[in-house]
């Protein structure tokens, strides 16, 4: 009765009526009313697959913004197109850019679309349960690191205002070893070729550091392959199958008979 064409390079899924063969099958009031019936069917059908598209969104990504909620649009069956009525789910034309590094992978590099002039995220001690940025996580540590460099800033100036009469119990007290307690720290750096937040080994009083290396905390690249993440045919196909039914184009059938009594 009604048939899917994808486009993958638009992000777009389309739907159009087998009108000639249903027409044959109708009878003269039925046929009257078909148009208005198939538009009725195949719109309902687009925006329903839009809102689950616009819910799994929200599932995928962590606190999706704007951008990424407002990609699904709808263009809309014609009662007027006739046989070639025909209805589409599509991604605008930005976020499309954007969405086929998730839905079919592929190599994403820093300043393609979505990923703004900044290093593309490649792991995080802590994810979604989608596998994605916990951005909760990358602004906690992210405080953590500033909060950070701003103290050890703060305490380089203040032993450099001791001047040379200090004694070493004076430059010892604003030292961050001391401050800190030895408690491990976060920075942002280049740790073994690889960028990103690290967090210090715990260190202890006239020790050496007590670990052999510093923990990735979240690690970044200028250029990452993407893995498909976003099941866009699955919740395209399974929608579709739910509203393009024999016994729902029945009932549009119906209500637009009663319409022309």
């Amino acid at each position: 009765m009604a048939r899917a064409n994808y486009n993958e390079n638009l992000l777009t899924v389309g739907y159009d009526m087998s009108y000639a063969e249903l027409e044959s099958s109708l009878d003269r009031i039925a046929r009257k009313a078909m148009p208005d019936a198939a538009a009725e069917l195949l719109n309902k059908a687009a925006f329903g697959i839009r809102r689950e598209l616009i819910d799994y969104t929200k599932k995928i990504f962590d606190r999706p913004n704007t951008f990424t909620r407002n990609a699904w649009v709808v263009d809309k069956a014609k009662p007027t197109q006739g046989p070639k009525m025909f209805a589409a789910v599509k991604a605008r034309p930005k976020q499309a850019e954007y969405l086929r590094f998730q839905i079919f992978g592929g190599k994403r590099q820093t300043g393609d679309a979505g990923s703004g002039p900044y290093d593309l995220f490649v792991y995080s001690a802590k994810v979604t349960q989608y596998g994605g940025v916990d951005r909760r996580y990358l602004s906690k540590i992210s405080k953590q690191a500033k909060t950070e460099r701003n103290r050890r800033k703060e305490l380089r100036a203040r032993r450099k205002a001791l001047g040379p009469d200090a004694t070493p119990k004076q430059r010892k007290a604003l030292q961050w070893q001391t401050v800190s307690r030895g408690k491990p720290g976060t920075f942002f750096g280049t740790v073994y070729g690889v960028k990103g937040y690290w967090k210090r080994p715990e260190r202890w009083e006239g020790d050496p550091w007590a670990g052999d290396h510093a923990e990735l905390l979240f690690g970044v690249k200028s250029a990452v392959l993407n893995k498909p993440l976003f099941d866009y045919n699955g919740v395209v196909a399974k929608h579709f199958a739910e509203q393009m039914t024999p016994e729902k184009w029945a009932e549009a059938l119906r209500r637009a008979k009663v319409g022309l009594s």
